[in-house]
């Protein structure tokens, strides 16, 4: 029989052994670590972070981590970060095989467009032109002035609004529209073409954000931090946002958040 005195030295001894694993031990496979490098990859797959201690309680006490964990706002700056991951950029065509898999949330999204697109662009534009990080914004935030709930989502905003062929219904689509009709000289924006020229030229990033009553701010300070020239709405005025602002008054459209 085990005296009181080994009892309590075995219970010590295993609550030790279980603080330095979780404390030391690398993850598994199924698990983030918690440090900035893997909030930042979960951040982009748009998987909400972990809290470590609290992932140990739960499975310690038996119960569950608590939803506001998964759905807590993400800093800024890993935002900023995966909107301007390259290597995550998807070409229209590849997006679209995905399918709708964790899209159907809010979020950020950022476009990108390659040199001979670039070069499109400056045509139309009459101004230069880089190649890379044109145009970002969100989809599905809570509307300022009325506080409801947007039904809008990611895979609504990129397929159905971005690439589903209607520049009344996107005001990205509207611009690069308005662009391209300058570049070819016309009063009309060939939508067939607009979306084939989409389609080979750019590339697309999409962050989910669970925090649907953050995103409008969040959008504001992200797009201070990237400046992409073809954003209009909470931008200052420089010389192409006055360029496409003229641009694009030959175009109807209807009110959209994009």
């Amino acid at each position: 029989m085990l005296t009181v005195s080994r009892l309590i030295a075995t219970a010590t001894a295993a609550a030790a052994l279980v603080l330095v694993g979780c404390s030391s031990a690398p993850a598994s496979s199924g698990e983030s670590a918690v440090s900035p490098n893997a909030e930042t990859v979960t951040v982009r797959m748009g998987i909400q972070p972990w809290i470590g201690y609290a992932q140990w309680r739960a499975w310690y006490n038996d119960t569950h981590v608590t939803p506001e964990v998964h759905q807590r706002t993400p800093d800024t700056s890993l935002l900023v970060e995966a909107l301007l991951n390259q290597e995550e950029a998807t070409r229209p065509d590849a997006f679209l095989a995905k399918g709708d898999t964790g899209l159907k949330s809010p979020g950020l999204y950022s476009w990108w467009v390659d040199v001979a697109g670039a070069r499109d662009l400056a045509a139309g534009l009459g101004h230069p032109m880089a190649p890379g990080l044109i145009y970002a914004g969100l989809a599905g935030a809570t509307r300022s002035r009325s506080g409801k709930r947007s039904l809008n989502t990611l895979w609504g905003r990129i397929r159905g609004m971005h690439l589903g062929g209607n520049h009344k219904f996107s005001t990205f689509r509207r611009t690069l529209g308005a662009v391209l009709a300058s570049q070819h000289g016309e009063s009309s924006i060939d939508e067939h073409r607009l979306t084939a020229w989409m389609h080979e030229h750019l590339r697309v990033v999409a962050v989910p954000v669970a925090d649907a009553d953050a995103l409008d701010q969040l959008e504001t300070d992200i797009l201070a931090a990237l400046d992409p020239p073809l954003n209009l709405a909470k931008m200052p005025r420089t010389d192409i946002r006055v360029r496409l602002t003229g641009l694009r008054q030959p175009f109807p459209s209807r009110r959209t958040q994009d």
